[in-house]
C-alpha cells in the first residue's frame, strides 16, 4: 500500500499508524508517493475502512497480493551472508509467509 504524505503530517501520522496492529512495516520512501506499507486484514470490508481512516493523510494506492513465487528473506541474515559470518542460527519465512 502506498500513500502520499506532507512532512508536517508526520507527528500526527505516526503514532496513529503504530497503533493499528494491522500494519505489519511501514517505511518512508522516495518516488511517487512517500510511504510504503505492507498490512494485512481478515477482509476486504477491513482493509476499506483502514483506507478510508488513512485517507484523512492524503492519497492512497492500494495493491492486493495475489500469490508471493519468490519468498523473500530477512535483510539481516543477507548482511551476514554477505559478511562471511558464521550464525547459529539464521531464520527465513516459509513460501507465502513473504
Amino acid at each position: 500500500m502506498n500513500m502520499e504524505l506532507e512532512p508536517v503530517q508526520k507527528p500526527e501520522f505516526y503514532p496513529f499508524i503504530e497503533s493499528i496492529p494491522n500494519v505489519i512495516e511501514c517505511n518512508c520512501v522516495t518516488g511517487n508517493y512517500s510511504m510504503l506499507m505492507k498490512v494485512a486484514f481478515p477482509s476486504t470490508i477491513e482493509l476499506d475502512g483502514f483506507i478510508g481512516q488513512l485517507q484523512h493523510f492524503g492519497k492512497t494506492q492500494t495493491q492486493i497480493v495475489f500469490s508471493t513465487p519468490v519468498a523473500g528473506f530477512y535483510l539481516v541474515s543477507f548482511l551476514i551472508d554477505q559478511a562471511d559470518i558464521t550464525v547459529l542460527q539464521c531464520s527465513m519465512p516459509a513460501a507465502g509467509e513473504a
